[in-house]
């Protein structure tokens, strides 16, 4: 060992012959082809007292582009209050420096290099129409550059303002929302500023119970979405006055799902957008200042942040936040089917992350190639636009073939900048890594050393083989281990984990029924794998994994079932290793309710809503009346008065499932408890349209009503292949009884109760449940009602005589703030 002395000189002389990347200034930005408003000393000093004293350490010397072209000079206040307010926070913090333009020159690839994030100022309108311009700004974000958007921007690069006409489709899909729908003339409607996620390191600023504000109000429709973005700041409806707009307004929507700000990840890059932005007021309060700082740090890549987008804040995936690790699909597992066909599945699976491949697999039925460099500009948009309409996002990437040569390199390396890889996995050769290792410090991604066996990679398949490797370079070089083939070779995964330590970059994981060359691939935490040991073993070591991905090599084309239970496993598994920090207090009671009857019900909170998670079992009215209870058909089918009954006259039936209502009792006014009711019909298809919107469709999509797996638990449903009328179900992959244990992504909690049909006859007992509601039909003897058929991807919306038996849940009487 090196005395102290000779150590530091080891390490000072290593360090002054390593090659220090220096950013040169980027150059002076001309006057302002249009000037904006001087702030008065009294703003000036307002603006300095509301002013963050603190920020986070920034990593380098930061710097932010400010762009303020607009096409519309109705916000040029509020532009130069926040370009002031951003400048001086900077300054008075440290944490950045600006350069404020609105020359469109500064969005070249060359300029570009010079700043770290960009911040599009309330750019209303052409913003730049220079195609080569738009491609690096492109690039410049899905390479892991920062951007941020107020109020207009989600009107940036369009045209023919008013209305405003798409120019640039993908900048809205990348910004999260396009349009600027709000009350015209009403500039200050006051609204109140719901929190969506008070734990979050960008909602610090605000209380947790959120804020009454006035502003230009903007609500959003597609593209806008949950399983997109992260959702910070919403209007709350409940605290909200919507009682002047009319029905089919632009400003509504069926869910009241009103976002207001947000942020995301979109390839590498970190954007950020606030509908707030019209009113100076919102860069001169001290709440919202510090709200922007956070914002701008976490754009700049000092202040980390979860983007998991929303729509997937199960408790699983929070636990999966706090221990730093990411659970996505190898392209592997569904290597049968197209690209956008395994996109479509894993969405369907409840995950967010998928690891591309460069061979095996073609894209789509459109695009019959290989995921790879080859591919041209517009067929790479398809695939990010792909991702997108699904809610997946691609870190890893598995690229078969590493170029020798520079520029072939370069171009596979341009290629995961355009597709926002962070990490390759390759098996490359030694002689190659040095380029490699130049690359990967370059352009920020990672490589990934791969492991078969030893005849495909005979100087890789040991993990000392890696580490040997890995010695005395970048850390962006490591090991992306395949525990399937350290099991087949007899490579024990724990040891393996603890030799490589921290150069494990991403993992693909298998569970095997045996150890050794006969091992096939089980459900994790079934096998021989210890799958529980080797993740205790990432947690003690404190590895990241650009991805832990779930590779299942094994009955390709109808491997789901096995993939959803290494899914529960994990997410069982992480919940127990990161329990909230909370836990070791005293939980809060969740919402229940307690009928006449004693009976009390769980509830949950969906969109908006608060539904009861049971369906309704009280025999008497809440004011202590009984329900007549009608056992004989002749009895049931001929009273027009509120009655129930059991399905097939068992009350132990009732116990779990509940009784069967007519329309009579279902709209009642004295059938439910205080502050809760039978929905209308209204409310149901809002239920409905916010779960289509929100990405709950087993496919992931957002248009079609395939929303009925997410309702359903994932017990107690039949397989089918046949409906109840003997007809082949159409879509088996989507119906609630296939692969029952992705069902209840909502936590809506239905089980099969049947139904009594209008004549007195039972029917579907254990296939299919219907809900009433208080809307009477049309026609006058009928009254409108929900399903789910076990052969069924959809939400029924129907309508049956008033003397039909049916379910019941209930609805709090006002939405949940």
């Amino acid at each position: 060992m090196l005395p102290p002395l000779s150590r530091l000189l080891a390490v000072l002389l290593a360090l002054a012959a390593t090659p220090v990347a220096l950013r040169s200034a980027p150059p002076p930005a001309p006057p302002l082809a249009h000037p904006l408003p001087t702030l008065d000393a009294a703003t000036l000093a307002r603006l300095d007292a509301a002013l963050p004293a603190t920020a986070a350490t920034p990593a380098k010397p930061r710097r932010l582009l400010i762009y303020t072209r607009s096409d519309y000079d109705g916000h040029d206040l509020a532009i130069g209050t926040a370009n002031e307010a951003y400048t001086r926070m900077g300054r008075r913090t440290g944490a950045f420096e600006t350069t404020i333009t609105d020359d469109p020159a500064f969005f070249s690839r060359e300029s570009l290099r010079h700043f770290d994030a960009v911040f599009l100022n309330d750019t209303i309108g052409r913003t730049d129409d220079d195609p080569a311009r738009r491609t690096a700004l492109l690039e410049f974000i899905t390479g892991g550059g920062g951007l941020l958007g107020v109020h207009g921007t989600s009107i940036a690069y369009t045209k023919n303002l008013w209305p405003a006409q798409e120019d640039w489709p993908e900048f809205g899909q990348l910004l999260g929302a396009r349009g600027y729908a709000h009350r015209h003339g009403l500039t200050e409607e006051p609204i109140h500023v719901k929190i969506d996620d008070p734990a979050h390191p960008l909602a610090r600023a605000f209380p947790a119970d959120g804020y009454p504000w006035t502003d230009e109000i903007f609500r959003f429709h597609a593209p806008y979405s949950r399983k997109n973005v992260r959702v910070l700041l919403s209007l709350d409806p409940a605290r909200t006055d919507l009682s002047r707009y009319a029905p089919g307004d632009a400003c509504l929507r069926d869910d009241h799902d009103y976002a207001l700000a947000w942020i995301r990840s979109y390839g590498r890059g970190r954007v950020f957008y606030s509908a707030l932005g019209h009113s100076p007021e919102n860069f001169l309060d001290a709440r919202s200042l510090r709200f922007h700082l956070d914002a701008v740090q976490f754009a700049l890549g000092d202040l980390p942040a979860p983007t998991t987008p929303s729509a997937y804040l199960t408790p699983a995936v929070r636990a999966q936040e706090r221990l730093g690790w990411r659970l996505g699909l190898e392209a592997y597992t569904f290597h049968k089917f197209t690209l956008f066909e395994a996109l479509g599945r894993t969405a369907a699976l409840g995950l967010p992350y998928y690891g591309g491949l460069s061979f095996m697999q073609r894209v789509s039925a459109d695009i019959p190639k290989n995921f790879d460099q080859n591919l041209s500009a517009d067929e790479l948009r398809q695939i990010r636009l792909k991702l997108e309409a699904v809610g997946v996002r691609m870190p890893v990437y598995y690229a078969q073939t590493i170029p020798s040569d520079e520029p072939a390199a370069r171009r596979l390396f341009d290629f995961g900048r355009q597709m926002g890889f962070e990490t390759f996995i390759c098996e490359p050769q030694a002689d190659q890594l040095d380029l490699l290792e130049r690359l990967a410090d370059e352009y920020g991604i990672n490589i990934g050393i791969h492991n078969h066996g030893p005849d495909i990679s005979p100087h890789t398949w040991r993990p000392e083989m890696v580490l040997a490797l890995c010695e005395g370079r970048s850390p962006r070089i490591g090991a992306a281990p395949d525990l399937g083939y350290w099991l087949r070779l007899g490579i024990d995964p724990v040891e393996a984990a603890r030799l490589l330590g921290k150069r494990i970059l991403t993992v693909q994981m298998h569970d095997l029924h045996e150890r050794g060359p006969k091992g096939h691939d089980v459900p994790w935490g079934t096998g021989a794998g210890e799958s529980a040991a080797f993740f205790r073993e990432l947690h003690r070591l404190g590895v990241k994994p650009t991805m832990i991905g779930l590779e299942f090599s094994r009955a390709f084309e109808t491997n789901t079932p096995e993939v959803a239970k290494c899914i529960e496993f994990f997410n069982t598994f992480v919940q127990e290793l990161s329990p909230p920090a909370d836990a070791a207090a005293p939980a809060a009671p969740a919402e229940t309710v307690t009928d006449i009857d004693g009976n009390v019900y769980s509830t949950v909170q969906i969109g908006t809503q608060v539904w009861t998670t049971e369906n309704f079992r009280a025999t008497r009215f809440n004011d202590g009346t009984p329900i007549p209870e009608l056992a004989s058909a002749d009895a049931w089918k001929t009273t027009d008065a509120p009655a129930l009954c059991h399905y097939r006259n068992d009350p132990a039936h009732s116990k779990i499932h509940g009784p069967l209502y007519n329309w009579y009792a279902a709209s009642s006014p004295k059938i439910a408890p205080p502050g809760w009711r039978v929905p209308t019909r209204d409310e149901q298809l809002a239920l409905r349209a916010y779960l289509i919107a929100q990405g709950y469709n087993h496919d992931g999509t957002t248009e079609g009503n395939k929303v009925a797996k997410s309702l359903a638990t994932p017990t107690e449903w039949p397989y089918r292949e046949r409906d109840a009328y003997g007809k082949a179900v159409p879509d088996l992959v989507g119906m609630i009884g296939n692969n029952p244990a992705t069902n209840n992504r909502s936590g809506y909690s239905a089980r099969p109760a049947g139904s009594r049909w209008s004549d007195g006859s039972f029917h579907a007992g254990e296939t299919s449940v219907y809900w009433w509601s208080t809307t009477p039909h049309e026609g006058g003897d009928h009254g409108w009602h929900t399903s789910l058929h076990t052969w069924f991807s959809k939400f029924g919306d129907n309508h049956h005589h008033k003397r039909t038996g049916f379910s019941m849940r209930l609805i709090r009487d006002t939405p949940a703030h």
